[in-house]
Parts: structure tokens; sequence; C-alpha cells
């Protein structure tokens, strides 16, 4: 290959997934979508610690017309409780910001409808928010969701709507995490250029392991969600068989990834953007055993409640904030690994195209 058919392969490259396009400029999607990730691994970490302290809704007022009230100085829970509102305000720019560089740079149909999908749910998980504050501040309301959700069985006044909420609340805090993640993924300058000599049947079995376990962690979070918010203010009857399942599934999911990365070690381990990815994995599903079996332990020394910031709490925030990023590190791995397995005429759940360039 020439120098001049090599610059050409580069500047074919940035329409295939890098950050500069065939004039050379960037795109502004992939700082921001990485921005929006960091903000959401911030807001998982505060939105634990508002749980555990009791802190969730501790202040009425919820109108993000005049957000600067929430910048106002407060004590105890309520501080974190109003952190985390500004966290999801500042999410909500950056969601913003991705849709414009999206629409003004992106030449990809696909990164476009997923940047409008992305500020579509950062909406819905703005407004879940808001019906979760009214849920306690109006009265006709908890009665509505107390009727509603009466499935949960009997409980106080107003607990049923607040903890189906924060269910809801939680997990879709999840789903915009992988999203923005997703976006800088595909919009990083190594998406155009992951190549391998490897096998591309193995890569799709791998990736396709990489995303069981993705999707088997996320229902592990389910079950987290319900266990850390059923407990919060009053315990519910399933929360003990639902720990139980929590604690089984755990094993098996470590079992899982477990298989995924030996696969993933026999078949791509001397490729540098897979094998990132797989360390990562490996040293955050170590750290999540550990951790888990801390917040266990924090929870038969202290109880599921705690109105201290302390040990309790930063080891149950620390037991979320790593699930997440242990989902990212197994994300990433798929989505590379399935980029690198790619067919001319791909399919794919999403039915985004995530090929055609």
């Amino acid at each position: 290959m020439t120098v001049m058919e090599s610059g050409t392969a580069e500047e074919h490259q940035g329409q295939d997934g890098s950050r500069a396009d065939s004039a050379g400029r960037m795109s502004w999607v992939y700082p921001f979508a990485l921005l929006g990730a960091a903000l959401n691994l911030a807001q998982l970490v505060l939105g634990g610690i508002v749980t555990s302290l009791r802190a969730g809704d501790s202040d009425p007022n919820w109108n993000p017309l005049r957000f600067w009230v929430w910048l106002r100085e407060v004590g105890g829970g309520q501080f974190f409780e109003l952190r985390h509102r500004v966290l999801g305000a500042l999410i909500g720019i950056a969601s913003l910001l991705i849709v414009a560089a999206a629409w003004k740079t992106e030449k990809r149909p696909w990164v476009r409808k997923m940047s409008y999908w992305l500020l579509l749910l950062v909406v819905i998980q703005g407004v879940l928010g808001g019906l979760r504050v009214h849920a306690i501040s109006s009265p006709s309301f908890r009665e509505v969701m107390d009727q509603f959700f009466s499935f949960l069985g009997k409980m106080e006044p107003g607990t049923a709507g607040r903890i189906a909420f924060a269910m809801v609340h939680a997990l879709m805090a999840q789903i915009t995490l992988l999203l923005f993640f997703t976006l800088a993924i595909v919009t990083g300058r190594t998406w155009g250029r992951l190549r391998t000599g490897t096998d591309r049947s193995q890569l799709r079995r791998l990736s396709r392991l990489a995303w069981a376990s993705a999707i088997f962690l996320f229902l592990q979070l389910l079950l987290g969600a319900f266990v850390r918010h059923a407990t919060f203010p009053v315990a519910l009857e399933p929360v003990t068989t639902i720990l139980v399942l929590h604690i089984l599934l755990a094993i098996g999911i470590a079992a899982m990834v477990t298989l995924t990365l030996f696969h993933a070690a026999r078949v791509a381990w001397e490729d540098l953007h897979l094998r990132r990815p797989m360390k990562l994995a490996v040293f955050c599903l170590f750290l999540q055993l550990v951790l888990g079996v801390g917040a266990w332990l924090s929870v038969k020394a202290y109880g599921t409640n705690s109105d201290l910031i302390g040990f309790p709490i930063l080891i149950r925030g620390a037991h979320l904030l790593n699930a997440g990023i242990l989902l990212l590190a197994l994300s990433q791995l798929a989505l590379r690994a399935g980029r690198m397995a790619r067919t001319p005429e791909p399919s794919n759940f999403l039915n985004l195209e995530l090929d055609k360039e």
C-alpha cells in the first residue's frame, strides 16, 4: 500500500467509526458521550447513598424549571438528594449536546437514532424521578399508586408507589449508562480500526457470550434494586427470598463471566482492543464478589438502613458502582468482538444497522 493509499484509507476510516471524518473534522459525540457516562456513574453512587440514608424524596419540591433551588445549602441526607437532582439535570444537558453533535456531524443514521433514543430515555428518567417525589407529596397520587401497586403486599401508605418508581428509576439509570457508553465506543477512534485475524465464528461466539453475561448481570441488578428499595423504609415479606436469589444468581453470573473471559483469552488475548475490557472485567468480577460479601456482612451487622455515612453505605455504594463498571466492560467486549466478526449483511437485535456504513 502506498502512502497515498494509506492516507485515503485513514480518511475513509473516519467515516466508518472514528472521531475524524474525511475532512479531518472532529465529532463531538465522543467527548459528550464519555462525559454523560461519567456523570451517570457518579449518579449511581449518589443514588445509592441517597437510598441508604433514607433521603430519597426528602425535598418534596420538584420543579426542573427552578433547578437553582437544588443548590441551596442543606444538611444530612437531603444534601445528597438535591445533588442527585443537580447531577440528573447535567446528564440531561449532556444528552442534548450529544443529539446536537450527532445531528450536525454524524454521517451514520443509526448513531443519530441512538442519540435520539438516549435523549428520550433521559427525559423519561427525569419524569420518573419527579413522579416519585409526587408519590409522597400528593395525597391523591399516593392513594392511586397504593391501589395500583397493591400486589406488592400491605405496607405503609405511599410506600408502594415509591418502591415501584425507585426500582424502575434505578434500572433506567443502568440503561442510560449503557447507551452513553455505547455511543462513546462507536464514535471513538478505535471503532473504525477494529480488524482481526481471529476466526470470525469464534468472535461471534465471544460476542454472544459477553452479551448473555451482560443480560444476566442486568437481571441481577433488578434483584439488587428490589432488595435495596424494598427495605426502604419498611421490609417486604418477599425480600428474604429475593436476597437468596440475588446471591445464587451472583454465583451463576460469576461462573458465566468466567467462562466468557476464558473463551476470550483463548481466542483473542493477542488483540489489545479485546484484552483491555477482558482485564477490566476480571478485576471487576473479583472485586464485585468481595464487595458483595462485604455488603451482606454490613447488612447483618448494621441492618438495611443507616443514618450514618460510613462503612455500610460506602460498601453498598461501591458494590453498585462496580456492577455498573462490570456491565460496561462486558458490553465493550461484546460490541468490539461483534464488530470484528461482522458480515456484509449483519443482523442485530437492536435493528440499528450497526455495520452499515
